[in-house]
């Protein structure tokens, strides 16, 4: 991936690096499940210090991706720039769906080799909302080994619960040292205007007031649509506050809300190369996962200014989304796109030699 030689340093001279967070997780932590041959026993069981001597990555060709050792502790404007993924959550196939977190190393290591910045966890591909808290917890944990170990970011969405649980989760994400942490909103007692959301996501951001802390936009699903006025009063109100996970097909919006020192990630996987030329420099859509490639076509096509090469990689990659997720509902898509997934996986990466499963039954 090609970088312009100005893109650090405008981070720098917008003021940007002044946000930074300490990254730095406690000693030790605590691990909900151990793997025990074919099932997970509830344990209290220590998970690995970190360890801030892990290697700077070798196979990343653009250094602005790329966290070096001592700078993997915090997280900065600068450093949310490029390409994240939504992961999926890897589920077995059995009855109940349950959490198999034996998979995440090796797709961690599937993503780094695919030059990514970092994932985000729990989200709506990741199907969150459906799982428990020890669950989500658990699912945390072992993404956060494995990002630290394959030099990612790790942004946690902890949101689409009780509140009581969403600032348990926000807790947790606070004392394992993630690399950022996001939330949707209240989604039964819906914010009636801007100053509820905001209310909202400050008593979240308490609880992990350590780390970047995100709003999880997605209008489509949350009927909560104030983004603008939100991003404004939220600076203000919200310290941690850094910016808007925004999958919504409005880039006119989304470019209202683009602004120095910010950071707006674009998720709608059919508007990549329009919201590259829209202003947007930080993408984080779930079709990533499935063709890593022509995501990055479209935004290395960008970065050479070869624009109309990103709008005929942006061409492709829409007809195949047409033809792999058939279905309309959101439900009925996260089933064809983790389908999809295994099948381009089993292809493309057969020695890995994983699958992320099947999605949750929901009822």
């Amino acid at each position: 991936m090609t970088t312009k030689g100005n893109t650090e340093g405008n981070a720098e001279k917008d003021g940007s690096a002044s946000k930074s967070y300490s990254m730095s997780p406690p000693k030790e932590s605590t691990s909900v499940f151990r793997i025990s041959g074919n099932r997970e026993e509830e344990v209290v069981d220590k998970v690995p210090p970190y360890d801030e001597r892990h290697p700077r990555a070798t196979d990343v060709r653009d250094d602005r991706l790329t966290l070096a050792p001592e700078s993997i502790k915090r997280a900065t404007y600068k450093h949310f720039k490029g390409i994240m993924v939504p992961v999926f959550t890897c589920f077995k196939q059995n009855e109940t769906r349950s959490l198999n977190v034996s998979n995440i190393p090796r797709y961690a290591e599937m993503l780094r080799r695919n030059r990514v910045v970092g994932v985000l966890i729990n989200g709506v591909i990741g199907e969150g909302p459906t799982m428990a808290v020890k669950e989500r917890k658990a699912n945390c944990e072992y993404w956060h080994r494995a990002a630290v170990k394959n030099n990612l970011l790790i942004m946690v969405q902890v949101g689409g619960a009780p509140l009581a649980d969403v600032l348990s989760l926000a807790s947790h994400a606070e004392d394992m040292g993630v690399s950022a942490v996001c939330t949707l909103p209240e989604l039964f007692f819906r914010p009636r205007d801007v100053d509820q959301l905001v209310a909202y996501c400050r008593l979240v951001a308490e609880h992990c007031r350590t780390r970047p802390f995100f709003y999880y936009h997605i209008p489509s699903m949350t009927g909560v649509d104030y983004m603008v006025e939100f991003c404004a009063k939220a600076e203000k109100i919200i310290p941690n506050f850094l910016g808007v996970h925004f999958v919504s097909s409005d880039l006119e919006m989304g470019q209202k809300c683009l602004r120095s020192g910010r950071v707006i990630f674009q998720g709608s996987s059919a508007l990549v190369a329009s919201a590259l030329m829209s202003g947007f420099k930080s993408i984080s859509v779930p079709v990533t996962n499935c063709r890593p490639d022509i995501v990055e076509g479209i935004y290395d096509a960008y970065y050479e200014n070869d624009l109309r090469l990103s709008r005929e990689r942006q061409d492709e990659l829409n007809r195949l989304i047409e033809i792999h997720t058939h279905r309309t509902y959101m439900q009925s898509w996260v089933v064809s796109m983790k389908e999809w997934f295994n099948k381009e996986l089993s292809m493309r990466s057969p020695e890995l030699s994983f699958t992320t499963g099947p999605a949750r039954k929901y009822y």
